[in-house]
């Protein structure tokens, strides 16, 4: 029997952390952006991920004792390559622990990939990372200035889910869209 990947208590897991850390702190409007950001990493959709970036936004990227820095407009070139897997991609966060206030968010848990696998079923990775994220608020509302990730290649898992399909995209948004959370 095929299963459908993720679980869907497994995908909403980090929406809802961070609803209840903006329930906790109205103040920390830059959750919105953060929200919204993984979202549209979620379902591969680059435009919401561009939306949630300030113009100058920079990602610094810590693995396996390299560091590597991508733009903004990188950063959305990335989610518009996932976004177009043959057979589909997913990817999402596992949060552990998350903080905010105004202007930063930390966190650290788990980002998680599902794509189509070549010979069938899906192939899942699991990392291991932390994250620090600076905002700016605008009359527009709160844009992501630059992002510092640091990932554990050595701790990352792969498998092959040989019988396994994955959830559809338009599923995913209804999920997340359908949780309980604060007004922005």
């Amino acid at each position: 029997m095929t299963s459908i990947e993720p679980a869907e208590s497994d995908l909403v897991q980090a929406f809802r952390r961070i609803d209840e850390q903006r329930a906790r702190d109205p103040e920390a409007v830059n959750l919105v952006a953060f929200r919204e950001r993984l979202l549209g990493e979620l379902v591969g959709d680059a435009d919401r991920v561009a939306a949630a970036l300030a113009p100058g936004f920079t990602l610094v990227t810590h693995a396996g004792g390299k560091t590597q820095t991508s733009s903004g407009d990188q950063v959305v070139s990335g989610v518009r390559r996932l976004g177009a897997v043959p057979g589909g991609a997913l990817m999402w966060l596992r949060l552990d622990d998350l903080v905010a206030d105004r202007t930063t968010i930390a966190g650290h848990g788990s980002l998680v990939t599902l794509a189509a696998a070549p010979t069938g079923g899906l192939h899942r990775t699991v990392a291991p990372l932390a994250f620090f994220i600076v905002s700016e608020t605008t009359d527009a509302g709160s844009v992501m200035t630059s992002e510092s990730l640091y990932l554990n290649p050595g701790a990352q898992e792969t498998a092959v889910l040989a019988d396994a399909a994955l959830l559809d995209r338009q599923r995913c948004l209804d999920l997340v869209g359908n949780l309980s959370r604060p007004a922005s």
